[in-house]
């Protein structure tokens, strides 16, 4: 298939980090009237309920791998779940890597009991850690300003005890916090890349649709996952809906300190042409 053009305008690209700022210092009115016709990334925080009052649940269908299938008609596992994904717009995008989210369950103040807390904490995770063979056993605990009403405690380890220390079962003051994410062990330049507003004749040959958007984007990043992005609603027995928007876990050159280059970020393309039409690009990478 023969690889449409790109459009590659620096206006009204949406970038969900504090790492670097985008040079556009403004926004065209024509920008502006396409985020309000609703090219919003599907996973942002200001979305409404409109079914029954009830949030969606979204979750990703993988259509595309750029590691080639052994076998005839099977597709690869992604290099991490959709649903580890740093998401744009969501907590997960400034989760660290490596590192496991909970939520405390019982009580719990962050003001009188941080440090009580942090020291719990780490012991509990030391010990399973030891207790699982693992030779380095250092962690670090944080607790992120802003996130889950703070209420929420962050772990760090090395990538080899990442799968050991998200089954750890943590308690503090009686009760067993809540594992809520996993920062999966990507590279510091990966990033995550939606795909808003998929013509509707391309929704019908999705696999064709995810290697030509691989195709278009691998100029910019090198691409490694797509998936299009699925809705549901919790008891709801209908299988989940496809929406208009993929998703493409991608990486770009390494800069000088090893995450992501500056240059080859602002020089990321804000639209594709697929199928005649201009799709909008979000962009977000992990807090390094």
């Amino acid at each position: 298939m023969t690889p449409l053009p790109v459009s590659s305008g620096v206006l009204g690209r949406t970038i969900t980090t504090m790492t670097f700022l985008s040079f556009a210092a403004s926004v065209s009115l024509a920008t502006t009237a396409n985020a309000a016709a609703g090219m919003r990334s599907i996973h942002s925080k200001a979305d409404k309920p409109f079914k029954d009052q009830i949030p969606p649940i979204y979750t990703g269908r993988h259509l595309w791998s750029d590691i080639r299938p052994t076998t005839s008609n099977m597709l690869p596992s992604p290099l991490v779940a959709y649903e580890e994904l740093p998401l744009p717009n969501s907590d997960r995008a400034e989760l660290p890597s490596c590192t496991v989210r909970w939520r405390f369950t019982g009580r719990f103040s962050l003001n009188r009991e941080e440090d009580i807390a942090r020291g719990s904490i780490r012991l509990q995770v030391r010990r399973f850690l030891a207790s699982n063979n693992s030779v380095n056993t250092s962690c670090m605990v944080n607790f992120p300003r802003g996130v889950g009403r703070g209420r929420v405690v962050e772990v760090t380890v090395s990538p080899e005890n990442l799968d050991t220390v998200a089954a750890v079962q943590l308690v503090f003051n009686g009760s067993q916090l809540q594992r809520l994410f996993v920062g999966p062990d990507l590279p510091r330049t990966s990033l995550v890349i939606e795909v808003l507003g998929i013509p509707l004749p391309l929704r019908t040959a999705w696999f064709e649709t995810a290697a030509n958007i691989a195709s278009l984007l691998q100029p910019h990043v090198r691409v490694h996952d797509i998936w299009v992005a699925q809705k549901s609603y919790a008891n709801d027995p209908t299988p989940p809906e496809d929406t208009n928007n993929m998703v493409a876990l991608a990486s770009l050159s390494p800069g000088e300190d090893g995450g992501v280059d500056p240059y080859s970020f602002h020089s990321l393309p804000d639209y594709l042409n697929v199928g005649g039409a201009e799709c909008k690009l979000v962009y977000a990478r992990r807090l390094s």
